[in-house]
């Protein structure tokens, strides 16, 4: 008997060994180097381990994650024997400090609404009661009201009801406000508690020499936070240098909230295919030809095509008023170190950041810089537009170590609007339109249309003079750049000439039928430019002029 007892509880130790509690320990975001889309998460936790095997449960991952990036280590002499990745549905992660409050209003506006629906129902019961009590005086049989009596009834149904029937408004009113202001609270929890319902958790089996408290460190990718690079354009006026401030847009949706963490934000787009393409063979056969049948009416007829892939058609506010909102931001500008290297450039943040988990856009200012190379003009095409448009030519602007992204522009105090940075194009010098100016007007009239017969021919010349009106409005001189257009010719029986009274020009782009002016207006001065062309063709062709 006591063989048994001894051998039971031998069992019993070991079972409890073996469904032991795994350690508990919840890591901490220390660093988060957010790429144009993804982030490296660097990660901390302290683990109070025992002496021989434990397991280990590290909570407070992102949910998703590129599991062949994670990398794992611990201190004093501590060994990973396993680990794995999995996700936890179940978890409560912590509220922020703004759902908390939100939270709390909530349950106060819920509160409120309840004590105003109370009294509307106690309202309407008045109203009920006061309206059967007169009701049942006036109808008294046994002891009816009698001429004064009745007046008094009356007189003061109607004062009582009235006061009852304001009341009636005005908590219908408070209750509507109430309704209104649950609905936003509850839309704004939404959003701010939006995924949130789960995280990663990593569970390894770790030996230990001795018991005592180790720190582990955990590095990974995660694909769910990016950054997108824009910028603010200060112009005080023409002639004068450009103010530019490269700001970013950070934002992650793993859930969890990224507490004083150290941020680093880099250009650099990380791929899982990071090979050099090779040629395969070229190899040269003869191309069989499609038919397809169109038929209209009765008559069919043969449409040859080459086979190829189917390719789808691409078918203000004041200066002063915005101060306030980036005067901060703009003050972390010396707080940022920007490094450029072979295949990235990065921007190292000293103070730390709260990010919020819910794809909430946190703005960080990285790099003011002054351009002083630029030349500024104006540019019109009057067929297109009547506008003219005030243009900064920025010069050797590869020199800036610019990002592709949207610009705020600011003229002068006036809020412009937005334009872009296209850090793509091959020009070495880059436009950016600043806006219209209306002290600049341009007019284009069709002058004179003319069409000749030949007498010895079957062609037919049409003539085309047009007058185009530039008119400085201005104080100051301003040099415009106006385009026109021309016709061009794909058929050799269409000929298409320029005439001499047409006005003398600075450039002309042939293959697209371009016309460049270059016209320095004095305060006040108008010009006026001619463009005429002559078309020649068959007399019974129907072209589009």
């Amino acid at each position: 008997m006591k063989k048994i007892t001894i051998i039971l509880s031998l069992t019993l130790c070991v079972m409890t060994e073996l469904i032991a509690t795994p350690i508990i320990s919840e890591v901490k975001t220390e660093q988060a180097t957010v790429f144009l889309q993804g982030a490296q998460l660097e990660q901390t936790a302290k683990i109070a381990l025992q002496k021989g095997e434990n397991e280990v449960r590290l909570e407070g991952l992102a949910p998703y994650i590129d599991e062949q990036s994670l990398q794992l280590s611990l201190t004093n002499d501590a060994v990973i024997t396993a680990f794995r990745f999995s996700l936890d549905y179940m978890r409560q992660t912590e509220s922020t400090a703004a759902v908390t409050q939100l939270k709390q209003q909530l349950t106060d506006a819920e509160k409120q609404y309840n004590e105003v629906e109370n009294k509307v129902n106690i309202n309407a019961n008045l109203i009920e009661m006061l309206k059967s009590g007169v009701t049942t005086s006036l109808e008294a049989e046994e002891h009816p009201l009698q001429g004064e009596a009745i007046e008094k009834q009356l007189v003061y149904y109607k004062q009582r009801s009235e006061q009852l029937l304001q009341d009636k408004y005005a908590l219908e009113q408070q209750l509507k406000q109430l309704s209104d202001r649950k609905e936003a609270l509850q839309n704004q929890l939404r959003q701010e508690g939006k995924n949130k319902q789960k995280s990663g958790v990593v569970t390894m089996t770790v030996q230990a020499k001795e018991a005592g408290q180790v720190s582990a460190r955990l590095k990974y990718f995660t694909s769910s936070a990016r950054w997108i690079p824009y910028y603010d354009m200060v112009v005080k006026e023409v002639g004068q240098p450009i103010s530019l401030t490269l700001k970013a847009k950070v934002m992650q949706s793993t859930g969890m909230m990224w507490q004083q963490v150290h941020l680093v934000l880099s250009t650099y787009m990380p791929s899982k295919n990071n090979q050099v393409p090779e040629f395969t063979r070229w190899a040269l056969r003869q191309r069989e030809e499609h038919i397809k049948y169109a038929r209209k009416g009765a008559v069919a007829r043969a449409v040859y095509e080459d086979a190829a892939p189917m390719m789808m058609e691409k078918t203000v506010m004041s200066a002063e008023e915005r101060d306030e909102e980036v005067y901060e931001e703009n003050a972390m500008v010396n707080l940022v170190q920007a490094e450029e290297q072979s295949l990235m450039a990065t921007y190292n943040i000293s103070v730390p950041y709260n990010i919020e988990g819910n794809n909430k856009e946190q703005v960080v200012a990285l790099q003011e810089q002054q351009i002083d190379n630029v030349e500024y003009q104006y540019q019109t095409l009057p067929k297109l537009d009547t506008d003219v448009y005030l243009v900064a030519l920025i010069k050797d602007w590869q020199k800036l170590s610019l990002l592709s992204g949207d610009v705020n522009l600011t003229y002068g105090t006036t809020y412009f609007g937005q334009t872009n940075i296209n850090t793509a194009s091959t020009q070495q010098i880059m436009p950016v339109a600043l806006g219209t100016d209306p002290q600049i007007s341009v007019k284009r009239e069709l002058q004179d249309e003319n069409s000749k017969k030949a007498v010895l021919t079957s062609n037919i010349t049409k003539e085309y003079t047009y007058k185009i009106t530039i008119s400085n409005n201005k104080k100051q001189s301003a040099k415009v750049v106006l385009k026109e257009q021309y016709p061009v010719s794909t058929a050799k029986d269409i000929q298409v000439e320029l005439l001499e009274t047409t006005s003398q020009f600075t450039d002309n782009d042939k293959q697209k039928g371009v016309l460049t002016f270059e016209q320095e207006l004095a305060p006040g001065e108008s010009r006026t430019l001619i463009v005429a062309f002559s078309v020649r063709y068959p007399k019974d062709w129907q072209i589009n002029l």
